[in-house]
């Protein structure tokens, strides 16, 4: 539990700070944040040689991003286990998406110059679906999460799609 509330809080850090959303609401916490994200990036960009195949500092971030994003992804599945594999698999991909919903949202509000600009310096620096926008993200994510919350919502007995005593409609008791 600690480890996705601790993987959740960092991702949130990352992505308010990304957003420009911490800069809104606290400048001053906003440039000790950048600071330390700035300075951490450019010793591990350079200790890790980075930059030796990419000129953004930035990669290192968009790897956090994606690693902490990960672990919050895996500890909501290993939280929901004792619900079925099914069930545990698709909360967890509504938690994934609905992380970088409201990313998007975020930018969308905060920063909409930023909306129809790649993901991450990761697909600048790689040429890695350089097509793909912020936009496009939140289209997907939006689209993922609502076909993951239907998946859900018809997967369980008494709610949409199933009969009385929870039995799939259609079938014989």
């Amino acid at each position: 539990m600690l480890v996705f509330e601790t993987s959740l809080l960092l991702l949130n850090i990352f992505l308010a700070w990304d957003s420009r959303l911490l800069l809104a609401v606290s400048p001053p916490a906003f440039s000790v944040v950048y600071a330390a994200i700035r300075r951490q990036d450019l010793a591990i960009w350079g200790f890790s040689h980075l930059d030796r195949v990419t000129p953004y500092a930035y990669v290192v971030s968009d790897l956090e991003v994606l690693v902490l994003l990960a672990a919050v992804v895996a500890s909501a599945a290993w939280l929901g286990r004792g619900r079925g594999l099914r069930a545990a698999l698709l909360r967890s991909t509504g938690v994934g998406a609905g992380c970088l919903a409201a990313y998007e949202v975020e930018l969308a509000l905060l920063d909409p110059s930023q909306l129809f600009v790649h993901v991450t310096d990761f697909q600048s620096s790689f040429r890695f679906l350089p097509w793909f926008s912020n936009a496009d993200l939140l289209a997907c994510s939006l689209a993922l999460l609502a076909a993951d919350a239907l998946l859900l919502l018809l997967g369980r007995p008494g709610r949409v799609g199933a009969g009385p005593l929870g039995r799939p409609l259609g079938r014989p008791a």
